[in-house]
């Protein structure tokens, strides 16, 4: 009788602990820095200032937002956000005078599970000092990544 007992406690508890499993949500990306083509640019330049890779391991990954923040005391005008292929994505890109940059792409971006995508923010520097940029958050359906390394360029 015991072991009847204690093999339907046993039973119970593994299928509790498969329902847990089951509900929780799989993590879908992974993100990380790539490096820029320069960590030195001329003030009024041109470039990439911001580099990054995101996978997707699991399942589709689809973006809907980006954040990222910059330091304050340096210019930066003309931004987009270019694909590896050098197209530049549709959506809306804001830079505040606090230094945040915010990205709304018109419609999720869309990378497949297993495969990678390369994403460049590029625009025009100005000033003198140092320009550090983060990658703060980035909004994935179902779900955020936060905190990438900070890249560092010096004017």
């Amino acid at each position: 009788m015991e072991k009847i007992a204690l093999f339907a406690v046993a039973a119970v508890v593994a299928i509790i602990v498969l329902v847990i499993l089951v509900r929780m949500p799989l993590p879908k990306a992974v993100v990380a820095p790539a490096t820029i083509p320069g960590t030195t640019m001329n003030s009024g330049e041109s470039a990439i200032i911001y580099r990054f890779a995101v996978s997707a391991e699991r399942a589709d990954v689809k973006i809907e937002q980006i954040y990222l923040t910059s330091s304050q005391g340096v210019s930066l005008t003309n931004l987009y956000l270019y694909d590896n292929n050098d197209i530049q994505l549709p959506g809306a890109l804001y830079y505040s005078s606090e230094g945040k940059i915010r990205y709304w792409p018109d419609w999720p971006i869309v990378i497949p599970k297993g495969t990678t995508k390369i994403f460049n923010l590029r625009g025009n520097v100005a000033g003198q000092g140092t320009l550090i940029i983060f990658m703060e958050d980035m909004a994935v359906e179902k779900g955020s990544v936060k905190g990438l390394p900070s890249v560092v360029i010096t004017l």
